[in-house]
């Protein structure tokens, strides 16, 4: 496998909600897989929708129109994950915390982010912090010792709020030891200016790509798929999912120098720092906050 990945024999890919690791990553995921490696994928914010009674955000009520799965759209999306993880054959673990557009302060009143701006803008200043080491605690038993499990975690192209605070969580894991990896989070990656962004929030990283050919892609396109309710509120439709895909994947096998005809990208840093004593802070968490339930974990062929 290029780019020395196969060295670790173990990954931990991060995903901010029901279909971003796959979305970014499902090429990666399937030579890892084939090469043996052991593949678990976290995804953070698979919680349900509130009660069918409960108000939404106008935003919310409008992704949950496009969606087209009821008044828990979460309990398909979580199957739709399942099926697709299962056909790349790795195991998973469903966090329960909520999607941000459901979020509401601590102290009640309306909801953190209640129009796409406000998703795709700032993470609130009461989440931010605490939110982030949650998820690093959820994330921490699942890597191992340090060094162990190489991490992958989403840039935070496109800006959306989940991803940049599952970014950070990712940063902590990092100061503990666990070697990271930042993958571009698709399709957001490919809109002008959103990669640069993200990048220019983090410390200086090189590019490293993983090139594949027809065969991976298909796979990878194949697993997209299976996120029906998501195609059109992301991309449109299948078809056009799958003409995205290919031509972005298309793109990075040509900046990569690749023979390949497609390609996937991560950033890394040139010289990781390995602060081991910095992941006292990563004890498991006691609970879970707002008293939300127990996460879900799976291998292939569980439900």
């Amino acid at each position: 496998m290029p780019n020395r990945l196969s060295r670790h024999p173990q990954h931990l890919f991060l995903s901010p909600h029901l279909d971003d690791a796959v979305f970014s990553c499902g090429g990666q995921i399937v030579l890892l897989r084939e090469q043996g490696a052991s593949v678990h994928v976290v995804t953070a914010f698979t919680g349900d929708a509130p009660e069918p009674e409960a108000p939404l955000s106008d935003f919310a009520a409008l992704l949950h129109a496009l969606w087209d799965a009821g008044d828990n759209p979460f309990a398909v999306r979580r199957e739709e994950d399942r099926c697709a993880l299962h056909l790349l054959g790795v195991t998973w673990t469903h966090l329960p915390y909520q999607d941000a557009i459901y979020r509401r302060p601590q102290s009640g009143g309306t909801w953190l982010y209640p129009d796409q701006p406000a998703v795709f803008g700032q993470v609130a200043p009461e989440e931010a912090e605490a939110l982030s080491l949650a998820l690093a605690r959820e994330f921490a038993p699942l890597c191992g010792p340090p060094g162990q499990t190489v991490v992958h975690a989403p840039l935070g192209a496109g800006g959306h709020v989940d991803h940049q605070l599952v970014r950070t969580a990712a940063l902590l894991l990092e100061e503990a030891g666990h070697p990271l990896r930042f993958y571009e989070d698709f399709p957001y990656s490919e809109e002008a200016g959103d990669l640069e962004a993200a990048l220019a929030g983090l410390p200086p990283l090189r590019p490293v790509f993983i090139p594949y050919d027809e065969r991976v892609l298909r796979t990878r396109l194949e697993t997209m798929a299976l996120y029906a309710s998501q195609l059109v509120a992301v991309f449109g439709d299948a078809a056009r999912m799958e003409e995205v895909t290919r031509t972005h994947a298309a793109s990075l096998a040509r900046a990569s120098g690749s023979a390949l005809p497609y390609a996937e990208r991560e950033w890394v840093r040139d010289a990781p720092g390995s602060h081991q004593d910095a992941g006292a802070g990563l004890a498991p968490a006691h609970g879970h906050p707002q008293g939300v339930p127990l996460r879900a974990t799976g291998a292939p062929g569980t439900t």
